[in-house]
């Protein structure tokens, strides 16, 4: 009997009776760590497990950016927090923040808008994989209302 080559994976025997020392898995979950080891078999048996080598996979591509909330009503001088959510979850979740017009409200690189002006302005959320891929969400600006018995 020849020698073969035993493929496991995170501890589960996936391929068997290979000749080739190469090996294409496939199905893999994206943004996932596996652990690999393999074994040579031949007439005498199983050789032990060799050293665990460890592989993560590359990243979804994202498909979709989604900012929340999607409508802001701010009065001058307030801020909130978006949060954006890139899809697919295996995707990288990073996100680069932008404001239609710096005037009335601004972004910061975690997504903490503050209004500065009245008026309306759209911000996005770009993917930093694909910049292509993009979520808006609106910031509408008012004056405060005075108090009571002034102005």
């Amino acid at each position: 009997m020849a020698t073969t080559y035993n493929v496991y994976r995170d501890g589960n025997k996936i391929k068997t009776g290979l000749t080739e020392k190469t090996f294409t898995d496939t199905g893999l979950t994206p943004n996932t760590e596996y652990t690999y080891q393999v074994s040579a078999e031949n007439s005498v048996g199983e050789s032990e497990l060799s050293d665990p080598i460890k592989v993560k996979t590359n990243y979804s591509d994202p498909t979709a950016v989604d900012i929340s909330p999607k409508t802001n009503n701010l009065e001058v001088g307030a801020t909130r927090n978006l949060s954006a959510v890139v899809t697919p979850s295996t995707a990288k979740q990073t996100v680069t923040w932008a404001s239609s017009d710096t005037k009335i409200a601004t972004v910061d690189a975690n997504g903490k808008v503050t209004a500065v002006a009245a008026g309306t302005a759209t911000i996005t959320a770009t993917s930093t994989e694909k910049t292509s891929i993009k979520g808006t969400a609106t910031v509408s600006v008012t004056e405060p209302e005075p108090p009571e018995g002034e102005g």
